[in-house]
């Protein structure tokens, strides 16, 4: 397919919480190279209750001084830092983040300059939690509610009530004793002992109970063999198998698990619930969700069909398993033919997992611009 056009958008921030107006900056960018833009809701490869935030990469020319801090050439009146993006493939919205300068690289000799560009919800990295902000005896609901309603949130992030449903909606037990900490340091805790994921979605910030991996969308794709490019990274899940979850001090297993897969443990301070019994429920919905394993599988997909697709969206995929005519004198027979017969060879499969309708919640999206392909991971319900 023909490449889509990508522009990039540029909202410079001006002092605290106020945004300069938006300025495409797509000229002064090397897009031409590989564009990846990531989005995930799980957490990496062989951890869980670890908070994630979706990224691209930016190389630019500042040969010109276009994005120098401090510079009247430049789209930056003042520092490059929390200035917000917009990335858009073919007219529609497929990213919004911030630069975190910490992460820029300038390359004096050739003018380039290195952007990391973090999800909009990466502000939470640069906010710390007041100690006035919660109070013991909100759930765990009314405490997310409390520091989406943050000043420093206003302009970069929007919420509903509506769309803050944890997995758990405990009362925290105690707040005064807890040590200083900063937002994210607050969700990697609240949304694991929640049994929850957060996610933004069109600048729009939404949390709900993991439940939502194992069922079904409305929002349903069906990708049949002549849509689907390769499907890849086929796995049982066992890389996220935990059958023991230490809470505090409390420990819950699951005994069927621990025999068939061994044991394997996960160990959670969680100072916000002291009591053994929420410390139990909260164990208790871990092994629920964690003692099993569940497939999960990578599928690429062209990017004008990518496009389409969101975060926790359902995927149906149809594909049949393939395989080559023998090369020996005869046709193999059932029963009788062996593996390595010179004079009747078994087909080669090189696809031997049908996939028939099968169905999967989208935990990762990564869009890659110049390929013109959109890479889903999967995980089957």
């Amino acid at each position: 397919m023909s490449e889509l056009a990508t522009q990039v958008f540029f909202s410079p921030l001006i002092r605290p919480y106020l945004y300069a107006k938006e300025v495409e900056v797509t000229d002064y960018l090397y897009l031409k190279q590989s564009l990846k833009i990531s989005k995930s809701v799980e957490s990496n490869d062989y951890s869980i209750g670890v908070y994630t935030f979706d990224d691209v990469e930016l190389v630019g020319d500042n040969r010109q001084g276009f994005f120098n801090e401090y510079d009247y050439r430049s789209v930056f009146s003042s520092e490059r830092d929390l200035c917000k993006v917009r990335i858009t493939i073919d007219n529609k919205s497929v990213f919004f983040g911030l630069i975190h300068e910490e992460a820029t690289r300038i390359n004096f000799n050739t003018g380039q300059i290195r952007f990391k560009i973090l999800s909009l919800d990466s502000i939470f990295l640069k906010t710390l939690l007041r100690s006035d902000v919660l109070e013991s005896g909100d759930s765990v609901k009314n405490a997310v509610f409390k520091i989406f309603t943050l000043s420093q949130f206003s302009n970069l992030i929007s919420f509903d009530i509506n769309n803050i449903n944890p997995g758990l909606n405990l009362l925290l037990d105690k707040i005064s004793t807890i040590a200083p900490l900063n937002i994210k340091e607050f969700f990697d805790v609240i949304l694991f002992a929640s049994n929850s994921i957060l996610w933004v979605a069109d600048e729009k910030i939404k949390i709900c109970g993991r439940d939502i991996l194992r069922a079904k969308s409305a929002r349903l794709h069906q990708f049949v063999e002549d849509e689907i490019i390769e499907v890849f990274d086929y796995n049982k899940g066992l890389h996220r198998v935990f059958n023991i979850f230490n809470i505090n001090n409390t420990v819950v297993l699951d005994n069927i698990s621990i025999n068939r897969y061994g044991p394997k443990k996960k160990k959670l301070d969680v100072k916000f619930f002291t009591q053994e019994e929420k410390e139990k429920i909260i164990a208790n919905a871990l092994i629920s969700e964690f003692a099993f394993p569940k497939v999960e599988l990578k599928v690429k997909i062209p990017l004008e069909l990518g496009l389409n697709v969101s975060l926790l969206d359902s995927i149906s995929l149809s594909l049949e398993a393939k395989y080559s005519l023998p090369k020996g004198k005869f046709l193999p027979i059932v029963g009788a033919t062996t593996t390595n017969d010179i004079y009747s060879q078994i087909p080669e499969f090189y696809n031997d997992i049908e996939l028939n309708d099968s169905c999967g919640t989208v935990l990762e999206i990564e869009h890659e611009t110049n390929e013109c392909i959109t890479t889903l991971k999967l995980r089957m319900f």
